[in-house]
């Protein structure tokens, strides 16, 4: 990340601002504290811009050392504190049993750079809340401020590898979180399917509301004829008034930071003009996504993967399938030839008894010693099974 030019540039002008906006209104000077601070890259920022004090919180006891090489490096060690702690475990006040609070006083500024791909999935939402609560001063800023996230359902299909057709996996590829995928990179192996939509909007001081899991409809126009079999997630990240960071796979230039959180779901063949409804969910720590026909769900609808295949009318599922068979070819085959043999099987027991003690003790002989007539032991217990009963 330290490699991002473009976020760097960002993050330093809004940190700016923000401190330079403060030291009117604090004339004790400006206090920092920069939450996953990482490398320090940051609390060096703050240091420039003017701040009086910066703690830097970093979970990693390797990267708080790395953080004050760079700190020493830079000449910032002086001003910048880097503590070994979770932020959501520090204290700005003494404990009731006396023991020292991790900061000796609330801070001016909160600086974090603490996203995924999915934005939330480092848990942020956790962090700003417990940080907002006990670590900052009222009327104390953040950087970032806000931001807003987008989805759009696309078909990403694996079709081929090393010369084998491999088409069949993309049924079973459907999962209930999501992967970061850089869709800039793989522009061509990938075909958006209808507009994106915005489904969540965080504004990072509002703690409460930020913290209670959600979950809402959104109408889905397709404008593309194809499979879809994932929908692809990004977010626009408010630094300031004056600056927003997009990680969409249709801006160029958005640096290597983030990648775009794609989650794989059912394949459903789709036409231009047909419409779904994508159900939205986050848990204060992923998002998730759920394709629905039809209206919008009632509220018990939650994250997971749902997805209702439905016909047209006729009770045929042709229009949306998406051509890759079921099961395997080979398997298939063996279980028609199999067929004829079980309905003889059937007759024989129905018309002589002395046919079906027969194949009464074969069955018992097929449970009682799988192995040696190379059966599958559940699958031999569950034909005797039936045959006795």
């Amino acid at each position: 990340m330290v490699r991002d030019e473009a976020r760097n540039v960002a993050y330093d002008g809004a940190i700016s601002r923000a401190v330079a906006r403060l030291k009117s209104q604090r004339p004790g000077g400006v206090h920092v504290l920069d939450m996953g601070a990482g490398t320090g890259l940051l609390s060096m920022m703050a240091v420039r811009a003017g701040a009086a004090s910066v703690v830097g919180a970093e979970i990693n006891r390797h990267m708080c050392d790395v953080a004050e090489e760079c700190l020493a490096s830079n000449g910032c060690l002086a001003r910048v504190t880097m503590l070994d702690r979770d932020v959501r475990r520090m204290t700005a006040e003494p404990g009731p049993d006396g023991a020292p609070a991790d900061l000796e006083r609330r801070v001016d500024l909160l600086i974090y750079e603490v996203f995924d791909s999915g934005l939330i999935g480092e848990g942020v939402l956790h962090i700003l809340a417990a940080a907002r609560e006990k670590l900052a001063a009222p009327g104390a800023l953040l950087v970032p401020a806000s931001a807003r996230v987008f989805a759009q359902p696309i078909q990403m299909r694996l079709e081929s590898a090393a010369g084998f057709d491999v088409s069949q996996a993309n049924r079973w590829r459907w999962r209930p979180d999501y992967e970061g995928v850089d869709l800039e990179e793989c522009r061509n192996d990938w075909v958006a399917l209808a507009d994106p939509v915005e489904v969540f909007a965080f504004d990072f001081s509002a703690s409460l509301e930020n913290m209670r899991p959600a979950s809402a409809p959104h109408e889905l126009l397709f404008t593309e004829a194809g499979v879809v079999n994932a929908v692809a997630t990004w977010f626009e990240l408010e630094l300031d008034e004056e600056c927003t960071l997009s990680t969409s796979p249709h801006r160029s230039g958005k640096g290597p930071t983030w990648q775009q959180a794609v989650q794989w779901v059912r394949e459903e063949r789709v036409a231009p003009g047909q419409t779904r409804v994508l159900i939205a969910s986050h848990d204060t720590y992923s998002i998730s996504y759920a394709l629905e026909e039809g209206a919008a769900p009632g509220p018990d609808h939650g994250g997971g993967v749902h997805f209702v295949e439905l016909s047209d009318g006729a009770g045929e599922l042709e229009d949306r399938a998406t051509g890759v068979p079921l099961v395997d070819p080979v398997w298939k085959e063996a279980f028609d030839s199999l067929q004829p043999l079980n309905s003889q099987i059937v007759r024989a027991c129905v018309q002589d008894p002395l046919e079906y003690r027969a194949i009464a003790l074969e069955a018992v002989a097929f449970a009682s010693r799988p192995h040696d007539y190379d059966l599958d032991a559940s699958q031999a217990t569950d034909f005797c099974v039936k045959m006795m009963g």
